[in-house]
């Protein structure tokens, strides 16, 4: 999952930061059937710079509600600087 202040992709598709729900639920419960256990499954969620804290906790939200228990956090977007 990448979101940005102004779009939200999720398996390289860009969606509607209202549909991220049902989207996530689309997907998790494709992947139970296809024979992953819900332990297995680890959601990256990589956050640009400059988005909004509410986006994020929203999608953390959501992703509480499905029950996901595996995430990792990732900002991009940063300049890397050499000291």
């Amino acid at each position: 999952i990448e979101l940005y202040p102004d779009r939200l992709i999720v398996e390289q598709r860009q969606i509607r930061k209202p549909d991220f729900e049902k989207e996530l639920e689309t997907i998790i419960n494709r992947k139970l059937e296809e024979g992953f256990k819900r332990d297995e499954l680890t959601i990256v969620l990589k956050v640009a710079e400059n988005t909004r804290r509410g986006d994020v906790a929203h999608i953390q939200t959501s992703m509480r509600g499905l029950n996901v228990r595996k995430v990792i956090y990732s900002p991009f977007g940063k300049k890397q600087t050499r000291r």
